[in-house]
């Protein structure tokens, strides 16, 4: 049978770690417009031309879209936690 106590400190563990991400992520809304901005320079005419810039900008999109999956997996994690699915 799982401990209340054993429950308590995951629930709480978890709700660390969401909170952590989000302070660490900043507003979620900011981060999907970078990415839409983002998204939208890669469909300009000449973006590829530039390799250098294309790639940083690649490379940032990566990063934001990582950032972005590790927030909504905590925030399931959580809510499934939560009895909130």
């Amino acid at each position: 049978m799982i401990d209340l106590d054993e429950n308590k400190r995951n629930l709480q563990d978890i709700k660390t770690r969401f909170d952590s991400l989000e302070n660490s992520i900043g507003k979620i809304e900011e981060l999907e417009a970078k990415l839409k901005t983002l998204e939208e320079q890669t469909l300009s005419d000449g973006f590829w031309t530039d390799t250098k810039k294309s790639n940083a900008v690649l490379q940032e999109i990566k990063e934001i879209k990582a950032k972005y999956q590790r927030h909504e997996k905590y925030k399931t994690k959580f809510r499934k936690s939560n009895g909130n699915e």
